[in-house]
This record gives C-alpha cells, sequence and structure tokens, in this order.
C-alpha cells in the first residue's frame, strides 16, 4: 500500500464581471444548537443581508414620530446564507481580522 501524498490542484475564483455585489448592512452569526446528548454541534450558520430604508412621510421637518413607528416591522433581505464548521469560521475570522490589520497601517 502506497502512503498518502499531498497534491496541489491549482484553483481560480470563477467570477462574474457583470454581477453587481449586493449590498450588506445587517449580519448575523448562529450556532447549530445541541446534538442528541447534550453535545454542542460543530456548526455555525452565517447570514448576510440588507435592510432599505421605510418610506415615512415624517412632518414639514422630515421628523418621524413614535407613534408612526409603532407597529413597523421592516424586513432584512437575505443576500447570503452560509454553513461553517467552528474551525472554518475561525479561519475566515482570523482572515478578516489579519485584512482590517494591514488596513489599519
Amino acid at each position: 500500500m502506497r502512503a498518502p501524498e499531498n497534491l496541489w490542484v491549482p484553483t481560480y475564483w470563477a467570477m462574474n464581471p457583470a454581477q453587481v455585489p449586493d449590498p450588506v448592512s445587517r449580519f448575523m452569526v448562529q450556532g447549530g444548537g445541541v446534538l442528541p446528548g447534550g453535545a454542542p454541534s460543530d456548526e455555525c450558520y452565517l447570514l448576510f443581508g440588507s435592510v432599505r430604508p421605510p418610506a415615512l412621510q415624517g412632518d414639514q421637518n422630515g421628523y418621524v414620530t413614535s407613534e408612526e413607528l409603532e407597529g413597523l416591522n421592516i424586513p432584512i433581505s437575505v443576500v447570503g446564507n452560509f454553513f461553517f464548521t467552528t474551525a472554518r469560521l475561525r479561519e475566515l475570522r482570523d482572515m478578516i481580522s489579519a485584512f482590517l490589520d494591514d488596513e489599519d497601517q
């Protein structure tokens, strides 16, 4: 039996140059819950969303009263819905942190 080999296979991002990026103004991370027997699952869900401001009249100065906002429920449009293992989510966190550290310099 041969020993396993480490192979490198080239990959690339297949980007569509005509695709317009979706704006993201909201995001949520949620754990996958608990497995039978009480152990936590090793899965996370990451959602990206966008909220459009509501069309509110307001008074002549543009102010909106709390009464006008009462009962208002603004939907978040999901633009990305992703599943990660905890290890991959940590890898994403580290990649974002490294990018932001470079941007801060």
